[in-house]
């Protein structure tokens, strides 16, 4: 899976691609093929951090958002149930 990694009003933190590429593998290779491109744009609003992931596969695009309100809460926590 090809993942391309975007940020909007902030810096991308240095460890987060490895961070991503790991739990994208982890997550998504059982539902995508290598041939999926997925994009993740990091954005600063309101003292807010917002992922988006745009997984575009088999001409069918896939999203999702997640909101936190501290950096390291949004990218290094464990994962939620639903994950």
């Amino acid at each position: 899976m090809k993942v391309t990694i975007t940020a909007r009003k902030m810096q991308v933190p240095q460890s987060f691609p490895d961070y991503a590429d790991k739990k994208l593998d982890s997550k998504l290779s059982k539902f995508f093929g290598e041939e999926a491109d997925a994009k993740i744009t990091m954005t600063e609003h309101k003292n807010q951090i917002i992922l988006e992931l745009t997984v575009k596969y088999n001409n069918m695009i896939f999203r999702a958002e997640r909101t936190a309100e501290d950096k390291n809460c949004l990218l290094y926590t464990s994962p939620s149930p639903r994950d």
